[in-house]
């Protein structure tokens, strides 16, 4: 399932740093037994708003990475990813 994490920039981070971070709490959360795959991210600076986006089984795996990320996610919910 995909899912979209809408969350604010973190003070002092950009978006390179929000997409490692993200990809390695990915990995974190991989590592302990959930699927978790780091798919993009978005920054929209006029609403200092980000949006990243996970392949996941379910919401609370995609909080899990975030939280190994130390990235607060704000909301989490599923999304359709067309390309």
């Amino acid at each position: 399932m995909v899912f979209l994490a809408e969350f604010y920039l973190p003070v002092g981070a950009d978006l390179a740093d929000v997409v490692h971070r993200a990809r390695t709490g990915a990995a974190a959360t991989c590592a302990a037994g959930a699927e978790v795959g780091f798919v993009q991210a978005l920054f929209v600076p006029a609403e200092e708003t980000c949006f990243a986006v996970f392949e996941a089984p379910t919401a609370a795996a995609v909080s899990a990475a975030g939280s190994a990320a130390g990235l607060e996610f704000d909301r989490v919910t599923p999304a359709v990813l067309t390309l």
